[in-house]
């Protein structure tokens, strides 16, 4: 069967020290678009004991180092807006308070200090109504 025989030979390439660059620059690749630095570095490290002079190595070096400075950027604009949420907390501006939250939700959703931050609003308000109850 010709697929049977394509396989074989796909296995037989991947023996291969090429075949192995292959796959982990491919593996490389995939992790950086993922955002999976250990697994990229992972990778690349294979990748640079297989053939250190592969010229893809150094692309995808240079693609990983964009991507963490990236995220750098990101993170520092997250804990801008967040600050910026404090001090709204502070002056007991709300409205200001969500809006940085919102803000730096849309930068990412997913980080973990997103959620924090929503509490510590949530809680604040919270306070203050209560406070503006008793009064």
């Amino acid at each position: 069967m010709p697929e049977t025989a394509q396989a074989r030979r796909e296995i037989a390439d991947m023996s291969m020290p090429q075949g192995q660059l292959t796959l982990q620059l491919s593996r490389a690749r995939a992790a950086i678009g993922q955002d999976d630095r250990a697994a990229a570095e992972k990778a690349l490290a294979e990748a640079e004991r297989l053939n250190p002079q592969a010229p893809e190595i150094a692309r995808l070096r240079q693609a990983l180092q964009a991507a963490e400075q990236k995220d750098a950027h990101r993170n520092s604009r997250i804990a801008e807006l967040l600050t910026a949420m404090r001090a709204a907390i502070a002056r007991h501006d709300f409205a200001a308070a969500d809006g940085a939250l919102n803000e730096a939700a849309r930068i990412d959703v997913r980080d973990p200090a997103i959620d924090a931050a929503r509490v510590e609003l949530a809680r604040a308000q919270d306070a203050d109504r209560k406070t503006n109850a008793e009064k």
